[in-house]
């Protein structure tokens, strides 16, 4: 009776110890992440490698051929990557589109004009 009473002691300290740690890992997300992603969003370094579609092309085919610097590395893929989502669909933007993703998705060509035609082809209201 006295090792029921223990066990179900044990197991309510567990419980209250596995909501609090929950509950504080939903709070740091709740706080930091947005911080976090901003700063990812504005890292000037992405910023210049975004003005610059030809480095950043040039940068991640030799990344991914060889690994010399790793934050420019993820840096240019990161540039890379927004390149290869941008919203705007003139036949320039298609272009990069088409580029990038090629670069960056391991896709047929096939499949990115059949995306690329989904995604910028007219709606109908």
């Amino acid at each position: 009776m006295m090792r029921l009473l223990i066990e179900e002691r044990v197991e309510m300290r567990f419980n209250m110890l596995a909501i609090g740690a929950a509950l504080l890992v939903a709070l740091a997300d709740y706080l930091l992440l947005p911080s976090v992603l901003t700063g990812l969003r504005s890292n000037p370094q992405i910023q210049s490698y975004r003005a610059d579609p030809d480095l950043t092309f040039q940068v991640v085919s030799q990344c991914k051929q060889s690994v010399i610097n790793a934050d420019a590395c993820y840096q240019a893929y990161s540039a890379a990557v927004q390149l290869s989502n941008l919203k705007s669909c003139s036949s320039e933007a298609i272009a990069m589109k088409r580029r990038f993703k090629l670069l960056v998705e391991r896709n047929t060509l096939e499949a990115i004009e059949s995306g690329l035609i989904k995604e910028c082809a007219p709606t109908e209201n």
